[in-house]
């Protein structure tokens, strides 16, 4: 599992606005708390977990189905350090 040495208070943008290879952290999940925090890249439709397990992804966009406008996710900075739990 991977987290932020320094974490920011931010709106962060909505998951499909980032942008292919983009890597970020989540903010904020709808309902779901146990996804806050995790660091996740985008991967053309996908959202891959980073230092999760195989499988911990979502299709972010589909023809039928977009995520909640409340799956918002912060863009790490070029200078921001993560480690390895």
């Amino acid at each position: 599992m991977l987290e932020l040495v320094k974490k920011e208070n931010t709106e962060g943008i909505w998951v499909g606005n980032m942008k292919d290879g983009d890597i970020g952290v989540i903010i904020e999940w709808g309902s779901i708390i146990y996804c806050l925090g995790r660091i996740v890249q985008r991967y053309g439709n996908d959202l891959i977990s980073i230092g999760m397990p195989s499988g911990d992804s979502w299709r972010v966009l589909t023809p039928s189905r977009e995520l909640s406008s409340n799956c918002r996710v912060r863009l790490l900075k070029k200078d921001e350090v993560l480690v390895v739990v």
